[in-house]
Formats: structure tokens, sequence, C-alpha cells
């Protein structure tokens, strides 16, 4: 690939880093429990304070709490231990040693890439997945949404990926992070370096170059999508989370700023007069401070105002006849308690998530553990569908890194992570006949069995051992009548 070639796709590349950057940004500050709130407050509090204290007066209401609740985290932790928790079993039709190599290939890791891979996914609306040899085995890392940017040739309906440009930060001698660029196409890597535009070169084996070969001579990149539209699921419910973090926080804001009752004494002037101290200041407006360097301050005679009254001494005076009355702010307790209410069941209906709510799951039935179910089988298998063909390119990708042919058949079994009646499932099971259903699929579904191949191995090979046991015996009875 010639240097202006890479050039071109890193610029247009850079169209589909900015709108990714946004998505992931949100996405995982909010996974990381960082809504909008924690910016904006519950009421714009510092412009409001500040403007009251530009006109001289103390404001009433201060208190400026900024509470983020989590439910982003929560619903995307429900989608990866419901659909994730187990990585599906993956079995190559008719060919017990593909299938013994894929396990293999994959790795022990797997498992935990796939869930990086969901929740990079959710929160961005897409993930890629990268693999590379490396100690004469395929290794796999996980990319956010906003780090490959792939092309594809518009006269190819097949969707194959003719480049894709890969954007990594760096820190420079001066401490500052710098894009860099990896260029793929079928043949080899080129590396640009961002500052310059120019070819970096790298050092590999001893060697330094400016590009590599790529040895699987095709892009070693797959992307791992959300949904057919790549949308995040924070976009369902993020309006949702916010309103109910600025009703939660402007709550939390009435009980700082009225925590007592306030008395209206009567009788007595409705401002009072007092002194206070306060810093002076030289003609420029400067503190001025003693020879021990401490702040010189001065008496200053001052009408002490209304809401000064209350903010600071939870009363205030008016003129009329003698006597003592009290206010009691009514905080809408009952109003806000049903808002929120609301909110909860409607972030979870737009979620697509399981509210876990002990009136509802405290003797739930089977059939009612489904139906709670229903909206988060419904997004997990969503999911599912577009990780299904992802997976099936890395597996071949497998097959190929090992000189296997690559047109087999692959067969992927997923499974739930969902309260399960055990005893009702085993009873189901048991009730099936091998007419109907194999007993490698009864291993598969048995709630005791993890792993449904190492449990066939096992089974078939004391079922072998058994027989082998048999003729011994018969043997040897045989051989006794004689």
């Amino acid at each position: 690939m010639e240097l202006a070639e890479a050039l071109k796709y890193i610029e247009k590349a850079q169209r589909q880093f900015s709108a990714w950057d946004a998505k992931v940004e949100a996405g995982e500050r909010y996974y990381n429990n960082e809504g909008d709130i924690v910016k904006t407050g519950a009421a714009m509090v510092d412009a409001v304070n500040g403007y009251l204290k530009n006109m001289g007066q103390n404001p009433l209401r201060s208190a400026d709490n900024r509470i983020s609740c989590n439910w982003h985290e929560i619903l995307t932790v429900q989608k990866t231990a419901y659909g994730y928790t187990w990585a599906p079993v993956i079995t190559i039709a008719g060919s017990e040693e593909l299938t013994n190599l894929v396990a293999e290939g994959l790795g022990d890791g797997f498992q935990t890439t796939l869930s990086r891979l969901c929740t990079y996914a959710t929160n961005a609306g897409t993930a890629w997945l990268q693999y590379w040899e490396g100690e004469g085995k395929l290794k796999m890392t996980v990319h956010r949404a906003n780090q490959c940017a792939a092309f594809t040739s518009p006269m190819d309906i097949s969707g194959k990926k003719i480049a894709l440009v890969r954007k990594y930060l760096l820190e420079n001698g001066e401490g500052e992070q710098k894009p860099h660029y990896e260029v793929w196409d079928d043949n080899e890597v080129v590396f640009i370096n961002g500052e310059t535009n120019r070819p970096e070169k790298i050092r590999m084996g001893g060697q330094e170059t400016e590009r590599l070969p790529n040895p699987f001579g095709r892009i070693p990149f797959i992307e791992f999508k959300n949904n057919e539209r790549r949308s995040s699921d924070l976009n369902k419910y993020k309006a949702l989370i916010d309103c109910y973090d600025k009703i939660v926080s402007g709550f939390a804001n009435d009980l700082d700023d009225i925590q007592e009752i306030i008395l209206v004494l009567k009788g007595l002037s409705g401002e009072n007069e007092g002194t206070i101290a306060t810093p002076e200041r030289d003609s420029s407006g400067n503190i001025l401070y003693d020879e021990d360097g401490e702040i010189i301050y001065k008496e200053v005679q001052k009408t002490v105002s209304l809401l000064q009254q209350i903010k600071a001494q939870k009363y205030l005076t008016v003129d009329g006849e003698g006597g003592v009355d009290k206010i009691a702010l009514d905080i809408p307790v009952e109003a806000r308690k049903t808002a929120l209410e609301l909110l909860q069941e409607q972030i979870y209906i737009a979620g697509m998530g399981v509210n876990p709510n002990p009136e509802r799951t405290g003797q739930a039935t089977g059939a009612y553990v489904d139906h709670m179910y229903h909206l988060l089988e419904l997004k997990t298998g969503l999911m599912e569908t577009e990780f299904r063909e992802a997976i099936n390119e890395l597996v071949r990708a497998v097959l190929s890194f090992h000189g296997k042919k690559k047109d087999v058949k692959i067969v992927q079994s997923w499974t739930r992570n969902k309260p399960k009646d055990a005893n009702e499932i085993v009873n189901r099971l048991n009730a099936t006949p091998e007419t109907v259903m194999s007993s490698y699929t009864k291993r598969r579904l048995h709630p005791d069995i993890d792993d449904p191949q190492a449990e066939d191995k096992l089974v078939k090979q004391e079922q072998k051992e058994l027989a082998a046991n048999l003729l011994d015996s018969f043997a040897a009875g045989q051989n006794q009548e004689r």
C-alpha cells in the first residue's frame, strides 16, 4: 500500500472516529456511574447562586448534590451475565478433531474476551476483535468502536473489508498523547505517525520497519455489533436516567437546604443591623496581611437580609404584634416517590431488563420467571444474532491458522444464565426419549453440567471401560466352564 493511499484511508477514518468518540464517551461514562447530572446539577445551582451573590444576597438554596444512579451499568451487567456468562459451545459438524482444535484455538480466555465485547458493544453500538499470531498460537484482543474504521468496496455486496485503520495513542517526548495509525489490507500493514503523517518505524524481531506483511491473507479484525443498526443500549433510556438523577439530586438538595423548622418572630424589625468582619484591602483590591501572614480584618456595619436570617439563623423577623409562629416547609415526598417508581419501571422497560423487585420474584413460578426475562431475552437474542456471524468468522480464522479447511458447518450452542427449577428440568430431560432428544443435547441442557463436551467424553470413556470389563468377565467365565 502506497503512502498516499494509506493517508487517504486515515482521512476518511477520522470522520468515523469522531462520530464514535461521542458514543463511546457517553456509554462508558454512564457505565462508570458518571451521568450528565455530575456536570449540570439538578437546578443550575452554581449559576443561580452566583447571580444572588453578585446582588449582595446570601442564597437560601445553596445545596448542590449531584447524584448519579448506575442504571446503565445495572442493565449492561444484566445482559452480559445473562447471555455471556458462558461462551457458546462450538461444534464442527462431523469432526471431533476440528471441534477440539477450535476449542483449543479459542483458548480459556475466550469467555472473558466475549464478555468484554458484549460490554463495549452495549456501551457504544459495536466493538472489534483483533487476532494475531504469538508463540505459535492465535491470540486475541478487544478494541473499542472509536479505535477501528473499516472500508468496503461499494461494488462488493458481500461486505468484505478492503482496508481497516486502527487508531491508538502514544505519549510523545513532551508527555502529550498523540495519535498513531495502522492501515491494513489483505497483503500488509503500514504504520503512520499521526503528528507527521509520515511512515513510522517500529521494532519487530530486532529490526525496525515501516510495514509488515499480513500473514493471514485477510484483515485480522472482526466486528461484533450490538444490533443491526449499531446503536448503543444507552440511547434507549438515557433521557429517563437523566430525569431520575435530577429528581434524586433535587430531593437531596431540599433535605440539605431545609433541615429545621423556621421560626417567625413577630413584633421585631424586618431587618437587623449588625457588624461583620471583612478582610481589609488596598487600593487595587488585594487582601492585606499582617507581619505574621494573617489576614487583617475590619468591623463593618451591615444590614442582615431576610435570606441571611433564614439561612444562617433558621428564623426571620417581621413587624407587627408580638408572638412566634413557625414555618415547616413541605417537601413533596410522595410525589417524588411516585415519580421515581414510574421512572424506574420505564427504565427497565426501555432498557429491556429484569426488575429485581422482591415482591415480584419471591415465590415466582418457572413460567413467571420466563415472563420476567422476556424482554431481556429479546435484547440478548438480537446481539447473539450479530455475534454468531462474527464468531463463525473467528472460528474459520482459527481453522485457517492451523491449515484446516474452512468450508465446514459450525454449530453454536448458547446457554442463558437464568434462575431455573433444577428438579423440573431434570425430570423433563429424563422423561424425554432419546428418539426425540440426543443424549448430548440432554447433557448440554442439564443444570449440573457446565461442559457438555467434556462430560460426553467421560461418559463415552466409562462406557468403553465398562464394555471392556464385561468382555473380560465373560471370557473369564468361559475359561472356568472349560
